[in-house]
C-alpha cells in the first residue's frame, strides 16, 4: 500500500472492530425489540468491547496518549 503510513495501516484495525460492535449493537437492539414483542426475554452479550470504548481508545490513540499495541489490545476478546 504506497503512500500509507504504518498509523494508518495499524489505527484501521481499532476502527473496524468499533464498526463491527456498532453491528452488533444494532442487530442486538432490534433482535430484542422483536424479542419483547413476543414477550420472550432479552439477549444480552457480554464479555466483548462495546463500541463507546472502542471509540475512547481511538480518541486516546490519536491524541497519543496510547499506543497502538494498547489500542489493540482494548479490541481483544
Amino acid at each position: 500500500m504506497n503512500g500509507t503510513t504504518e498509523y494508518y495501516l495499524f489505527a484501521r484495525r481499532p476502527q473496524w472492530n468499533r464498526a463491527q460492535a456498532l453491528l452488533r449493537e444494532s442487530i442486538l437492539a432490534a433482535l430484542n425489540v422483536l424479542l419483547a414483542r413476543f414477550g420472550l426475554g432479552r439477549l444480552d452479550v457480554r464479555g466483548l468491547p462495546r463500541a463507546s470504548e472502542l471509540s475512547l481508545s481511538i480518541d486516546r490513540l490519536r491524541r497519543g496518549e496510547i499506543s497502538v499495541e494498547e489500542a489493540l489490545a482494548s479490541a481483544r476478546v
